[in-house]
């Protein structure tokens, strides 16, 4: 990490906690807009994980902390609820559904609060992002974090796949 750069550490979880993760098709749509979001939006993505209910991600750009969640969160949701409607789970729709607001949207697949921390030295980046690739092993998906398809931690060991769901900038 270079002394001049600051990071961002993210917390997003999803509306009322749905595991709208629960599948890998879903856990693709995110990832896909993940990658979208940060090209569009100009910014890194360093670190990530998607969990059942939840994502944390560790970013950096020229972007403000908030545009960058707003590029996240908001491509993230159109992609989720244009395939929900596609495959019409009307069931899931109206778990997310809210009603319409100032913005004339329907649905919140994201909590509008989310956690950032920024980091502003390379321990603080390391423990941050071991954290986030600790995340499945603490909450019993999987056996070691290598064997969590959703994170970057095998980037981050050098062994990335050939087919990585979200390629990040390290």
């Amino acid at each position: 990490m270079n002394n001049d750069d600051v990071e961002d550490f993210r917390c997003a979880a999803i509306h009322h906690r749905l595991p709208v993760f629960r599948t890998e098709k879903y856990k693709f749509i995110c990832c896909k807009a993940f990658a979208e979001a940060a090209s569009s939006g100009k910014f890194k993505i360093l670190a990530y994980v998607l969990m059942p209910d939840h994502a944390h991600l560790i970013t950096n750009g020229d972007q403000p902390v908030g545009k960058i969640l707003r590029f996240l969160k908001g491509v993230s949701a159109r992609r989720i609820v244009d395939e929900l409607k596609l495959q019409e789970a009307f069931s899931s729709l109206k778990k997310l559904q809210v009603g319409s607001k100032q913005r004339n949207y329907k649905y919140s697949v994201w909590q509008h609060n989310s956690n950032s921390r920024m980091i502003f030295d390379d321990a603080g980046f390391k423990a941050r992002a071991h954290y986030i690739h600790e995340n499945p092993l603490k909450e019993r998906l999987v056996a070691a974090p290598d064997a969590y398809l959703f994170s970057s931690v095998r980037i981050w060991k050098g062994n990335p796949l050939e087919t990585e769901p979200l390629n990040i900038d390290l």
